[in-house]
């Protein structure tokens, strides 16, 4: 509603048929940023990385050490922990892939978000939420009341701006895709497609 009556339109649905009637405008991109749920941390969903480390890397070790070559999508990332999360756990818990070249795909619908995805800073309330102070220590320096990921990190991530209702064609086959508090935001016949896009 604040963004339908700074636009100048008197009720929501003048808003939504100013959308109907130019799609991909500013607009669109401020109704997205608007109503989008950025709610993340590190390590958020802990089992989910134990998983990863106990079992899928095991496997994909076996799979793949040939190649010595994995790629990793963060789809949905938000401001970037969870893509952080797994970056900080393949040099600290995963030391079989040292050497490896690990490609690491992050992606979110909000250029807001990815642009702060890519400075690696965090707030101390941020870095609080899922990291423990040993891993925070190891992988951020502190810059006054903000805290920096290492420029490994940064520099081992390609963060950009990707819609998932966009066509996947140019994204490379991935070993590992983590796409998680996304989905249920998607009607059913949506969250169809997408699981048939991902297989």
């Amino acid at each position: 509603l604040p963004l339908a009556r700074e636009g100048g339109f008197d009720e929501i649905a003048d808003l939504v048929d100013q959308l109907q009637m130019s799609p991909n405008s500013k607009l669109h991109s401020r109704v997205i940023e608007a109503v989008l749920e950025d709610e993340t941390m590190f390590f958020r969903d802990f089992s989910s990385y134990k998983f990863l480390r106990h079992s899928v890397a095991k496997d994909l070790f076996g799979k793949r050490v040939d190649k010595k070559e994995l790629n990793i999508w963060c789809a949905a990332c938000s401001s970037g922990q969870e893509a952080y999360s797994i970056s900080i756990m393949l040099k600290d818990a995963l030391k079989q892939f040292e050497g490896w070249k690990i490609n690491i795909l992050a992606t979110d619908i909000s250029p807001t978000l990815i642009k702060k995805a890519k400075t690696g800073v965090f707030s101390q309330t941020e870095v609080n939420r899922g990291l423990p102070a040993s891993l925070l220590l190891k992988h951020f320096d502190r810059e006054g009341t903000i805290w920096k990921i290492h420029d490994e990190h940064t520099s081992g991530i390609q963060f950009e701006v990707f819609n998932l209702m966009n066509d996947w064609n140019e994204l490379p086959v991935f070993d590992i895709i983590l796409m998680r508090n996304i989905l249920s935001y998607f009607p059913h016949d949506t969250q169809i497609t997408i699981y048939d896009k991902l297989f």
